[in-house]
């Protein structure tokens, strides 16, 4: 099986820090003025915080990253993903529909891209079944023809 790009760990850092710094300021205003009173340096506690959001953060985007694996076979592509939570799917090359490369600034500035798999979707919303972040966008333009030929040779309709 096919690993990502090792700079996609600071794709999924920054997507996780942003999600968490936000969670934490939706639970943290509320409680100022309970932390104000504490007899704490608060110049402390905020870089303190900071420092263990971004430990954490890094140790969950590596983790991400090490159990995120792809692989192009005869007539499926297989993603695996998960740290607790395992998840395997399949999608076979004649379910798929249509296929995006997305960049965002975060991935140009990487050099990396997002690789996104639609098939039929459910109840007529195309939503991409299948996501493979952090691989470079030379390799997300082969992994598109690899599929083509693949539908090509399974007999399924053109991408």
């Amino acid at each position: 099986m096919e690993k990502l790009n090792s700079k996609s760990i600071w794709q999924f850092f920054v997507k996780d820090l942003l999600l968490i710094l936000i969670l934490e300021l939706l639970i943290f205003i509320p409680l100022l003025n309970a932390i104000l009173e504490l007899d704490i340096n608060i110049y402390f506690f905020i870089i303190s915080l900071l420092f263990l959001n971004c430990f954490i953060t890094y140790i969950i985007a590596y983790l991400t990253f090490y159990y995120f694996k792809f692989e192009l076979l005869d007539s499926k592509i297989s993603i695996q993903q998960g740290i607790i939570f395992k998840n395997l799917s399949y999608i076979p090359y004649a379910h798929i529909q249509n296929i995006e490369i997305n960049r965002g600034v975060l991935d140009r500035i990487l050099g990396l891209s997002v690789l996104m798999l639609h098939t039929a979707g459910v109840g007529g919303v195309p939503i991409a079944e299948g996501i493979i972040p952090g691989i470079e966008k030379e390799r997300a333009e082969t992994l598109i023809k690899e599929i083509e030929r693949h539908q090509l040779n399974s007999g399924a309709k053109d991408v």
